[in-house]
């Protein structure tokens, strides 16, 4: 494991262990309960470890939400860095400005979500995923899987594609007008 890596994989570390403690755990349970019902969720982690190194307090980075049903939630600018969202519904939700590095939606439903804002999405899993009609204009995905993911109709206008992976990934009807899909290699030390 490089020394890169290697800080990858303390930092998801750190950031998940957040949430298996029995105060992560009950915390987890009210935010979703809140999203679920289309109610303000981020004063629940206002004194949650950590929760001060994000401005607005809209802190989910490492949450586990592997399947969780969260269609239409609202996580517009929330930090998910680390966050396991592999087969949720989050269809038609608001991620626009949503700091999506490093998390992994694999599988999950993002049909007509919003992605939008001229943000990086670093590393992000998106093998698999359902991004039927999601609007992801000025969207940056740099080192994302997007191995299989479906973005048909999806509005990728002005996007930019950096070294992902996108063996078997669908754009039938999407707009590209100005979406850019380059070969990216980190700089070596």
């Amino acid at each position: 494991m490089t020394e890169e890596e290697s800080w990858y994989h303390q930092q998801r570390q750190r950031l998940q262990g957040r949430w298996q403690t029995a105060e992560g755990r009950i915390l987890l349970e009210k935010i979703v309960s809140a999203l679920q019902s289309k109610q303000p969720w981020a004063h629940f982690v206002e004194t949650f470890p950590e929760v001060e190194d994000v401005y607005d307090r809209r802190d989910l980075r490492g949450v586990p939400l592997a399947g969780a049903v969260l269609a239409g939630a609202d996580l517009q600018g929330t930090k998910l860095s680390f966050a396991d969202l592999s087969g949720a519904n989050l269809a038609g939700a608001n991620l626009s400005g949503a700091e999506l590095d490093n998390a992994d939606l694999s599988h999950a439903n993002l049909r007509g979500a919003d992605l939008t804002g001229n943000f990086i999405m670093g590393r992000i899993n998106l093998a698999g995923a359902d991004l039927t009609g999601a609007e992801m204009a000025y969207a940056t995905l740099a080192s994302a899987d997007l191995t299989g993911a479906n973005f048909s109709h999806s509005h990728l206008d002005h996007a930019i594609f950096l070294g992902v992976k996108k063996e078997g990934a669908v754009f039938d009807g999407a707009e590209l007008h100005k979406t850019e899909f380059r070969d990216y290699a980190p700089q070596s030390k």
